[in-house]
């Protein structure tokens, strides 16, 4: 279907099975790899995590991206990130606040980078505030932080 990009993956297929009652997903990097993993929040159990384990397998590597807002938005909630890698897909995120129940992803968004060493990757900013600012990330980097000037 052109109007549905996704396709459903069972659980067998993908790996990710929750016992019980599910009621909450949060995507952090819990083992600092670069990758997401989730936590996944059960209704009157304990929080259950799932470790990404495509470190090894990827053809890409992950670029953790932060940002640094301004007085009163420190985490520059509402900016939209535009990450430019050679070979791949322009890809955009959002940092946002929320976004589940009781649960609430990292404010660092996580992108694929090519693991080409020779090329560069582009990070481009819309701050909250309309502003716009471009960085050019070193090949080899795994983390980035921007602030706003």
């Amino acid at each position: 279907d052109s109007e549905n990009p996704f396709e459903l993956i069972w659980h067998h297929e993908s790996g990710l099975v929750v016992p019980g009652d599910a009621k909450s997903l949060a995507a952090v990097d819990v083992n600092l790899d670069g990758w997401e993993d989730f936590i996944v929040g059960v209704n009157d159990e304990d929080p259950q995590i799932f470790i990404n384990n495509l470190n090894d397998r990827s053809p890409n590597r992950p670029l953790k991206v932060r940002l640094s807002g301004t007085k009163g938005n420190p985490n520059a909630i509402g900016a939209r990130i535009t990450v430019t890698s050679k070979g791949l897909a322009n890809q955009l995120s959002e940092v946002n606040a929320g976004g589940g129940y009781l649960s609430q992803s990292s404010s660092d968004q996580i992108f694929a980078v090519t693991k080409d060493n020779d090329s560069s990757v582009v990070v481009t900013v819309r701050w909250p505030d309309g502003k716009t600012s471009t960085t050019e990330a070193d090949a080899n980097a795994k983390f980035l932080e921007i602030g706003r000037k």
